[in-house]
This record gives structure tokens, sequence and C-alpha cells, in this order.
């Protein structure tokens, strides 16, 4: 470094200094070094949180072309650091996040962001939390996020690679995220969370549902040659497109739950509750509701239909569904 003084004020440029494995440059300037506070200027090509001291116990978090600046005062407690960072890209699991913009505040407490954002998934994403590490060792993770138009292939791929190109849409939502590492364990085994979420125009590659509802779950004794031509069509398609899929979840345990699943087409709406597990486990209570439109086609040739319709007029099929994907069994 080099460090240069008039009266009580202090100027440190040049610095450069090696934190594990980031190396680190920085410029500082303090009006009067005896309060000990300055202003500073940092910038690192790839920063690992959890390789800074202060933050020792921290989820492996890690920055690519980082500049930060703020200030940093030392207290009684000990240091205090608020500024402003930009990072290129941010990797924390499950999560991957591009042109990272926060507010930070530091200090041997928490770690605490406000204001975040950046671009995931081709997406938008708004967030704010914090962590605590006390006694050297992350006791509590707790941040909540808004994400917009989300490419849902993109963020499966991350957080559920076992649906990796099967699903198409944007996402939509808000959660909160919370982990509780008392033992210093892995976040992706504690992470849970909560929240509400929409996927518009959506796509479910290489699985046609209505043909596995209704072929599988009768046994195989439904014939397309007797089914109306609407609902014929529908069983032909190798994929199956949505309008808008829209449920609130819990995330737990290893398992994403809902109780309120609702997916809508021109043809038929579909909701459930149930879970799907990150083994790909999943079990499910359903109900198939055809519009009108399709209702009528089967009541041309099975007047009996008549007696199943609800109140407005729409055939309803009740469903259940469990197993390990793509070996599930369905039951009508």
């Amino acid at each position: 470094m080099q460090i240069s003084f008039l009266d009580k004020r202090a100027r440190f440029d040049q610095v450069r200094f090696r934190i594990g494995s980031s190396m680190v440059s920085l410029q500082a300037d303090a009006e009067n070094i005896e309060q000990g506070r300055a202003t500073f200027a940092l910038s690192s090509p790839r920063i690992n949180l959890a390789e800074v001291p202060l933050l020792s116990a921290s989820p492996p978090l890690e920055l690519d072309q980082v500049d930060a600046k703020g200030d940093f005062q030392l207290q009684d407690d000990g240091p205090l650091v608020t500024g402003s960072l930009r990072a290129a890209r941010a990797d924390l699991y499950p999560f991957r996040v591009q042109n990272l913009r926060s507010d930070i505040v530091l200090t041997p407490a928490a770690f605490s962001f406000k204001n975040l954002s950046g671009q995931m998934a081709n997406g938008t994403v708004h967030s704010e939390g914090y962590w605590a590490p006390p006694g050297g060792r992350l006791q509590e993770l707790d941040f909540t996020s808004k994400v917009a138009a989300l490419e849902i292939g993109d963020l499966a791929a991350q957080f559920l690679p076992a649906t990796s190109g099967r699903l198409a849409g944007l996402l939509s939502g808000q959660a909160r995220f919370t982990a509780a590492l008392p033992d210093g364990g892995s976040i992706k085994d504690r992470l849970e969370s909560s929240g509400e979420a929409s996927i518009q125009q959506g796509t479910i590659k290489d699985f046609n549902l209505i043909t596995h509802l209704l072929l599988r779950g009768s046994g195989g004794n439904i014939s397309g040659s007797r089914l109306p031509p609407s609902l014929a069509a529908l069983i032909e398609r190798r994929d199956t497109p949505f309008d808008s899929l829209r449920t609130n979840f819990i995330l737990e345990q290893k398992r994403i739950r809902t109780d309120n699943l609702v997916i809508t087409t021109p043809e038929y709406t579909m909701t459930g509750a149930g879970w799907i597990g990150f083994d790909r486990s999943t079990n499910w209570n359903g109900l198939l509701i055809f519009s009108p439109g399709v209702t009528q086609e089967f009541q041309r040739d099975y007047r009996i239909i008549r007696r199943l319709l609800d109140r407005r007029g729409r055939l309803a099929v009740s469903f259940r569904v469990d197993g390990k994907i793509p070996n599930v069994r369905i039951r009508l």
C-alpha cells in the first residue's frame, strides 16, 4: 500500500491484499485517523464471503467482478461497514444472479442487505434480508424476494435439476426464505420458504397431462376413438401447454408443497393439493374440470354424464397421483 498523512488526515492508496483465495484492491480516506472512521472504495475479480473474517460462517456466497464503496467505522463492539455493492454475478445455492446491486450493512453480529436488485433466469429479482453469525457460526438466514418474468426452464435447471428441459414459461411471484443452522449444516438441506407464484404461457414438455390422467388413471380402458373430437385432439398432443399456473407454496424438508395449485387452459382447469420432493417423489389429490364446450361434446354421446355436471355445466373428474416421477400411479 501507499500511505500519506496531512495533520490527522490519512489516505491509503494502491492497497492490495488477499483474503482466502480472493485478491482485493482498496482505497480509503480518513479525515481524522484518531476517530477510527474512513470512506473506502473496494474492488475484486471474485470474492467468497465465507472467507471474509466477519462473515466466515456465512453461506457460500461468491461474487464476481465486485465493486463496493461506503464508510468504515470502529466501534466498541467491532467494525461497522455501510455502503453499496455491485457485482457482475452472484452465486448462492441454488440461485445465480447477474448484475447485482445492493445497499449493505456489515457488523460483527449480522450482514444485512436492502434494495437488492439483479437479473435471474432472464427476469428480475428484488430482495432484502440478513444473515447472523453469532459466536462465529451462522445462526440464521432470512430474506424476502420478489421476481418477475423469470424463465422457469432456466430456474428449474438450477433448483430442480430433475426437471431440467421439461418446463417453459414466465414465472412471477414473491417468497420468504429462511435457514437456521445452529450446527453449521448445509443451506441446501435446511432452506425453507413460503410464498406465491404464477407461470404464464407455460408448457410441460414431453408430458401429456390429459393422456396420463384419463388413460393411465382408467387403466387404459378409455379409447381415443370414443372421445369427443376436442378431447381426442388433447390426448394426441406431445406436450401440455397451459395459459396460467397459480399457487401458494411452502418449501420445507426438501419438498415443495401446495394446497391450491390451479392450472388453466381453454379446454379444462385443473386444481390440486400435494407435494413434489427434490428426489422426484410426489403425492397429489386433484380435480380435472372440463370446459362447457368439451362437456357438451361428451353429453352428445353419453347422456348419462349430465348427472355428473357441476352447477356451471362442467364435467369434473377427481384423481390421485403418487409415486416417483416418471413412474407415478394415477387413480381416477
